[in-house]
C-alpha cells in the first residue's frame, strides 16, 4: 500500500487560492524520515503549488531532499521549480553531508550563480558548522535497518554523536556511537537501534559529516544568508547539550569568520543576517537603520564577540553582545536578558 501524502496540487491549490495564510512562504520538506508519513511531493506538484505562491510574490523555502551523492540534483531541482513555476526559491540548508561528495561546494555554487544569471531569484541559507543534529530517527532508512542513511551515506561511528537522550539515560549523551560500542561490547549498529528503541526521538545526534572548507565557502558565497537552524529556546539545562547553532550561530559569524579567519567584512556578515533575510521574507520596515523602521538593534564589540557554545558544552551564552533593542525595547541589558518581551507576530508585507 503506498503511503499517504499531501498529495495532489489540484486538491491543494484551490485552498490556499486568495488565503492569507499564505503566509512569507510556501515550505516543503524534501526528506523522508523513519515512523513519519512521507510527505514528498513531486516535481510536478511542487510547481503546481509555486505558482500560486508566485502570484502573491511569497517565498518558496525548500528543505532539500537527503539522497546520498544527490547534493547537486537537489539543487537542480529546486532550481527547476523556480523556473517552472516563477517563485522565489530559498534552499535550506545548503550543505554537503556525503564524504563521497566532499570538496564540491564549487560545483554546487555554479548551478545557484548559473540560476541567479538566468534570471532567478534564489538563495539559499547555512549555519557556521560542520556537523547536523536530529533526532535520531531522522537518519535511519524507512525500513529501519542501519545499513546506510538517506539512501546510501555510510555509518562513520566516531562522527555520530550523542547531544541529548531522556532523563533516564544518563550514560550516552557526550559519547559518540563508536564510544559507546566500545564500552558496552556490542556493535555500533546494535548500540543506536537499542538506543532508539529505548528511547525514541528523545535522543538526538550530531553528525560530523560535512566539512570546514565546503562551509566556508556556502557562507562567503553572494546570495548566502545565515540561519541557524535552531529554535527560540530558553537557557536549557546544563545536562542537555543542543546543537551549539542554538546559542552560537550569529556570534560565530561575526567573531571567528569576520574577525579572526577574515572570511567575510563585518558589513556583508551583518546583511547576511539582518537585512538580506528581511528582503526574502518581505518583512516591511524591518532589517535596516533606517528613519521610521523598527528599531531591532545588537549592539556588539567587534573586538570581543565570540560564540561560547561548543558540542561538550553547548548552553553557553555567546560573549561580546552587550545590549539588544526589540521593537526599540531594550531586552538585554549589560549581556543578560532584563526579563523584557518586546516582539510580535510579523506578517508579509505589513509596516513595521
Amino acid at each position: 500500500m503506498a503511503s499517504p501524502r499531501f498529495r495532489h496540487a489540484d486538491h491543494l491549490g484551490p485552498q490556499l487560492e486568495g488565503r492569507d495564510e499564505l503566509g512569507a512562504a510556501v515550505s516543503a520538506e524534501q526528506q523522508r524520515r523513519a515512523g513519519m508519513v512521507a510527505v514528498v511531493g513531486t516535481v510536478d506538484e511542487i510547481v503546481a503549488l509555486g505558482a500560486i505562491a508566485a502570484r502573491y510574490d511569497a517565498l518558496y523555502a525548500t528543505h532539500a531532499r537527503g539522497v546520498a551523492g544527490q547534493e547537486r540534483a537537489a539543487v537542480a531541482e529546486a532550481i527547476e521549480v523556480g523556473r517552472r513555476s516563477g517563485v522565489r526559491v530559498e534552499f535550506s540548508h545548503l550543505a554537503i553531508n556525503d564524504p563521497r561528495s566532499w570538496g564540491q561546494a564549487g560545483l554546487m555554487l555554479g548551478l545557484f550563480d548559473q540560476a541567479v544569471s538566468a534570471g532567478l531569484d534564489i538563495g539559499f541559507d547555512v549555519y557556521p558548522y560542520d556537523a547536523s543534529a536530529s533526532s535520531i530517527a531522522q537518519y535511519f532508512p524507512t525500513w529501519l535497518t542501519v545499513a546506510d542513511w538517506y539512501g546510501g551515506i555510510p555509518w562513520m561511528w566516531d562522527r555520530v554523536l550523542v547531544t541529548h537522550s531522556d532523563a533516564g539515560d544518563t550514560d550516552s549523551p557526550g559519547h559518540t556511537i563508536s564510544d559507546l560500542a566500545a564500552a558496552s561490547g556490542r556493535s555500533p549498529s546494535a548500540v543506536l537501534l537499542g538506543l532508539y528503541e529505548k528511547y525514541g526521538n528523545a535522543v538526538q545526534v550530531a553528525m560530523f559529516y560535512r566539512t570546514e572548507e565546503d562551509m566556508r565557502a556556502f557562507l562567503a558565497h553572494p546570495r548566502s544568508v545565515v540561519g541557524s537552524d535552531g529554535v527560540a529556546m530558553a537557557q536549557a539545562s546544563l545536562n542537555d547539550r543542543p546543537h551549539p547553532r542554538f546559542y552560537g550561530t550569529f556570534p560565530r559569524v561575526l567573531g571567528r569568520y569576520v574577525r579572526d579567519v577574515g572570511l567575510l567584512p563585518l558589513e556583508a556578515a551583518v546583511r547576511k543576517m539582518t537585512g538580506e533575510p528581511a528582503d526574502r521574507c518581505r518583512l516591511a520596515e524591518r532589517g535596516y537603520l533606517r528613519p521610521g523602521y523598527a528599531a531591532d538593534l545588537v549592539i556588539f564589540a567587534t573586538g570581543s564577540v565570540q560564540d561560547r557554545a561548543t558540542f561538550a558544552a553547548s548552553n553557553q551564552l555567546p560573549a561580546g553582545i552587550d545590549r539588544v533593542l526589540v521593537n526599540g525595547v531594550e531586552v538585554v541589558s549589560e549581556g543578560a536578558w532584563n526579563g523584557r518581551a518586546a516582539g510580535r507576530m510579523l506578517r508579509r508585507g505589513e509596516p513595521g
